[in-house]
């Protein structure tokens, strides 16, 4: 949050007031007025009138409501005093006055408000009263009133602080009325003077002197020049300033809202508490050692700041979470039964009992559910000597596990810095000693890494805090995907080449989707070819496909298509007769599930966990199974995976959707498939146990149990499992368990299916499926004649009243007729926006050939390039995406006809360049730029390391021609406008290093510009020093170079601005 609200007052005789007050009346006593505002959540508000301003600051509620009692208090505010000042324009004021207006102001908000739940806020208000030259100030919370004069500090309101240091708040619904305990202060104020009203956002981040700058180089400004007066200048300058020392500044300022004094006060309690890790206590410790402790009453603004790292709010919380468990009552205000503020809602509360509710939502984890326990124990998944070992490795945290990417240019690179900088020998964590990062050695090409200590711990000791930059680093290229290590076996298993069609029925979050396209790209490094195959990821929940998009964009992949729709109802993409087998070769059915092999990140299951669970989800299970294996091909595979060790969720689903295939699909032995994972066989017979975990032995028996009473559970006839006879048929042996004492990994359940033969029931479902769309069809063809007929009627009716008003009034039927068939386009135009809103999701079209032709042109690309490749989501659309041979627009057609949302597909190629100073219409994309490289003979130059390095330390800056090396420069001066792609060009490079090493930029009139996002030259850059290829003199001199073009610059502005005032000052 971060809000401004600046006034500057020049006082007035009061028949000079009344003189100018018609003309000025907004403005009252003030010179000059203005208001600036940052904030994230709009959870600030500020108001202004002839003689008073107010600022308020949303503090409690979600970010959509945390403004709303701000904005009913600067409402209110404003209205009580604007009544104010009515009665005092005769009589001085009394600060008794402000205070009874003020409180009746915040009363009235709080009143207001109270429907909407607790919400909290800050205020401070201001009033000058033009008779006794006086300001009087009404603050509650964190909010400031300052005053400059001259350029000094004379003026600082006071606030309310109780225990622990932390401001007051007016809050909706409080006990504690802190309105009647505002004490009004005064101030005599003076022409010229300065008045300035805040929120925490300023004076968390600057300085007195910082204002006063900003108030000086305000000042200092022609009237013309600054846009709505002085004030708002000084307004906008000391916003942009907080903002810029916000999001830049890494200094650590001694205050917080929860203040220094309390964390010091808190460290002995910290100490004996047992919700508090020792590794937590240390590092607060350590930090608040150096800060000193405070009075009550804060400090002023001038030589104290407070924090913006999170240790302090994290310290607040560590305490207050202590004090739950103790059944203290505390005074920081900190999230209570999932929401912000308050004490939660009595009725949520478990029979009522308060105490005991929150003892139970603050106790320390137990990893035990005697439910749980009973359940599996009967399942027989792990023998019984083996349990105690089974329940140890569940109530252990998850090791820090990660993989290189196939796709990635340089894993040798990445693997020998592990080696020599991040082994780790020798640490020791909590008092244990930790084992290096070590190899998976069931992982293909030594690509998997593990390591026992946490991923929490990692981003928390201070150790590894290069080792996670490191990391971090490596994901965000796409270099390294972190994933949990059995989550990476389905893809492994399902065996993805180049060429396939690949369908992730339940995609989301994407891991096993960048699994499944770098399997896709493995061979393009070598052999250099773009591969053939699409991955169509498919989620039902939109969002969720979104975040899909964001996770898949690292692999930087045409052959991505994403999708949103259920994945049980997943329509046939095969042309209708042809291709009756489906069209997918290979599909992961990753379905949804109970979730209880993730107990070991996710110890919330612990205490939520029920039988029920496995039960509800088994038939949906079944459907997206049977889905999922009609749309394969004949001689493809799907590989059917959970997350759980429940056999109706996994044995049982395999085994009826055995059955049900009539001997057209068949479980495959993966015995030979990543040979040194330790995995168990499935089994083939299990307990059906409802939810009191009651054993039943058969479907026929328990309809017969529950014949009278409702069948609450709904088990299913295919959760019970097969007879010995089935059993031999089936092979459910060929199922893979994995288990988490055995790899120190997840639970998961694996298994590959082969589809040998149509399944049964294909036809069927295609023909219901056409079915259903015919009826669609029909239903869209009806709509749409409703939509002719009404239009043809708003016409007709158009016409009839043009004559009849043409006769009365002389208006011409042209001219009436032009305007209802533009309101006819109109409509159109709505239809199809209104048709393109509802089926909510992107229309692709073929890139236009004329286009083409010229972008062609421009770039010099040869003959041979796949232009049919190239969409885009409209005829007249910014950008061009580029996808693969088989995301064909026959299949983008289909999948609209038949309603499957398509969310996002392929990569950006080209963009639209929207200035005519380039000539040429499409610039290059850096995402596109491996796929048309090869096929470009004109706009590319080579470039040298130390050039190459420089664009890349320095995106963002506008590189002059001559700060390239000579050849480079020569062709810039040259070139003509329009984008430029620069290979990067040094002895003994390899093959790969010169396929990836490239980068896009915009030659302009007189300077180079990087045009590639952060998230691409980070890739290149950590290629480079992967490569050994960055040089670190070569960065010191880069930087030495753009500190003296800014100076440059500097110069030239100044003494442009400098040319600007006297031409002003003779104007």
């Amino acid at each position: 949050m971060n809000a401004a609200h600046y006034l500057l007052d020049r006082m007035r005789t009061r028949k000079a007031l009344h003189e100018i007050d018609d003309k000025k009346k907004a403005h009252g006593c003030f010179s000059s007025v203005g208001s600036a505002m940052h904030s994230f959540h709009g959870d600030d508000a500020v108001g202004f009138g002839p003689a008073y301003m107010v600022v308020a600051d949303g503090v409690s509620g979600t970010a959509k409501s945390s403004g709303v009692l701000a904005r009913m208090l600067v409402a209110e505010t404003l209205s009580k005093l604007a009544k104010l000042r009515k009665q005092t324009r005769e009589e001085p004021l009394c600060a008794e006055d402000f205070s009874q207006s003020m409180q009746a102001a915040t009363r009235s908000a709080c009143k207001l408000a109270k429907r909407k739940g607790r919400l909290d806020s800050t205020i401070s208000a201001v009033f000058f009263d033009e008779n006794s030259r006086q300001m009087f100030v009404y603050t509650i919370g964190d909010c400031k009133c300052v005053v400059f004069r001259s350029g000094d500090l004379v003026f600082e309101s006071d606030s309310i602080i109780y225990d622990f240091n932390v401001p007051a708040v007016v809050s909706s619904n409080q006990s504690i009325n802190y309105i009647a305990d505002v004490q009004i202060q005064a101030f005599t104020y003076e022409a010229g003077d300065v008045c300035f009203l805040f929120s925490d956002g300023v004076h968390d981040n600057l300085y007195v002197d910082d204002i006063a700058s900003c108030v000086a180089s305000a000042t200092s400004l022609p009237l013309s020049r600054s846009k709505g007066g002085i004030a708002e200048e000084m307004a906008r300058r000391t916003v942009q300033r907080a903002k810029e020392t916000f999001t830049c500044t890494t200094e650590f300022i001694p205050f917080a809202v929860s203040a220094a004094g309390f964390c010091l006060e808190a460290l002995n309690e910290l100490v004996v508490n047992k919700t508090v890790e020792s590794e937590d206590f240390k590092r607060f410790r350590q930090k608040c050692e150096t800060i000193p402790s405070l009075n009550v009453k804060r400090a002023a603004f001038v030589k104290e700041r407070r924090v913006r790292q999170l240790a302090f709010y994290s310290a607040s919380n560590l305490l207050a979470f202590a004090h739950k468990k103790q059944g203290k009552r505390d005074d920081v205000s900190v999230s209570r039964n999932g929401r912000g503020g308050g004490r939660g809602n009595k009725k949520s509360r478990p029979d009522g009992k308060a105490e005991d509710w929150r003892a139970d939502k603050f106790a320390d984890w137990v990893y035990e559910n005697e439910n749980f326990d009973v359940y599996y124990k009967a399942q027989n998944i792990v023998a019984d000597s083996d349990w105690t070992a089974f329940k140890k490795a569940l109530a252990t945290p998850l090791p820090t596990t990660f993989r290189i990417n196939s796709s990635c240019p340089f894993a040798d690179c990445i693997r020998d810095h592990i080696e020599q900088d991040f082994k780790f020998d020798g640490l020791v964590v909590d008092d244990e000693p930790v084992e290096p990062i070590s190899l998976m050695p069931w992982y293909p090409d030594n690509r998997g890494f593990t390591w026992s200590v946490e991923r929490r711990r990692v981003r928390k000791l201070p150790i590894l805090k290069e080792f996670q930059s490191w990391l971090v680093e490596l994901s965000d290229s796409g270099s390294i995907t972190r994933q949990e290590a059995v989550s990476m076996i389905p893809p492994l298993v399902l065996g993805v080449e180049p060429h396939h069609k690949v369908l992730d029925m339940c995609a989301a979050p994407g891991s096993k989707t960048s699994q499944l396209l770098e399997s896709l790209h493995s061979q393009e490094l070598v052999t250099g070819k773009t591969p053939t195959g699409v991955v169509v990821a498919n989620d039902v929940d939109l969002k969720r496909a979104y975040m899909l998009v964001h996770q898949s964009k690292r692999i930087n992949s045409p052959a991505l298509l994403v999708t949103c729709h259920e994945a049980q109802n997943i329509p046939f993409l095969g042309k209708d007769g042809t291709e009756s087998e489906g069209v997918f070769d290979r599909i992961l059915c990753d379905a949804p599930c109970s979730g209880d092999g993730t107990l070991r990140k996710n110890p919330l299951i612990w205490k939520s966990w029920s039988a029920k669970n496995g039960i509800a989800l088994h038939p949906l299970q079944l459907q997206i199974a049977k889905r999922g294996a009609s749309l394969l091909k004949v001689g493809g595979n799907m590989c059917y995976s959970t997350c759980t060790f429940n056999p109706l969720e996994n044995e049982a689903v395999v085994a009826d959707l055995l059955r049900w295939s009539k001997g057209s699909l068949e479980l495959v032995d993966v015995t030979n498939t990543l040979p040194l994972l330790k995995r168990r066989p499935g089994i083939s017979t299990w307990k059906v146990l409802d939810s009191k975990l009651k054993d039943h032995t058969s479907y026929e028996a328990y309809v017969e149990e529950n014949k009278k009473d409702k069948l609450k559970d709904k088990i299913c006839a295919t959760m019970f499992p097969p007879t010995e006879k089935e059993a031999a048929d089936l092979h459910l042996e060929r199922c893979m368990r994995c288990l988490p004492q055995d790899e120190n990994t997840g639970g998961f359940f694996i298994c590959l299916i082969k589809k040998v033969a149509p399944t049964p029931h294909d036809k069927k479902e295609r023909a219901l499926d056409k079915a259903e769309e015919t009826t669609s069809t029909s239903e869209e063809k009806i709509e749409q004649a409703k939509v002719t007929m009404k239009t043809e009627e708003i016409k007709v009716d158009d016409e009839a009243a043009l004559m009849n008003n043409a006769a009365a009034s002389g208006i011409k039927v042209e001219a009436q007729a032009q305007k209802s068939a533009c309101d006819e386009v109109q409509l159109r135009r709505k239809d199809r926006r209104d048709d393109r809103r509802n089926k909510k999701g992107e229309v692709y079209v073929a890139f236009g050939a004329d286009k083409w032709t010229n972008v062609r042109e421009c770039y010099g690309v040869a003959p041979d390039f796949p232009a049919e490749q190239l969409i885009t989501r409209s005829q007249d659309a910014k950008s061009v995406t580029f996808v693969t041979e088989s995301i064909t627009m026959a299949l983008l057609e289909e999948m609209k006809r038949k309603k499957l949302k398509v969310v996002f597909a392929g990569l950006k190629m080209f963009e639209r360049n929207e200035t005519t100073e380039g000539g040429k219409v499409y610039r290059v994309c850096q995402a596109g730029l491996p796929h048309i490289l090869p096929f470009m003979s004109k706009r590319k130059v080579n470039v040298s390391t130390q050039d190459f390095q420089m664009m890349l330390d320095r995106l963002g800056d506008l590189l002059d021609f001559d700060e390239f090396e000579p050849s480079a420069r020569q062709y810039f001066e040259n070139a003509p406008i329009g984008s430029v792609v620069c290979m990067l060009d040094r002895p003994g490079q390899s093959n790969i290093e010169s396929k990836v090493m490239n980068l896009v930029a915009w030659r302009g009139r007189n300077s180079v510009n990087v045009m590639a996002a952060k998230a691409d030259v980070a890739v290149l850059l950590g290629t480079m020093k992967e490569m050994k290829t960055y040089k670190l003199s070569v960065q010191e001199a880069v930087l030495e170079a753009k500190k003296v073009k800014d100076e440059e610059r500097a110069a030239r502005d100044e003494k442009k601005q400098e040319k600007e005032v006297c031409e002003d000052r003779e104007g």
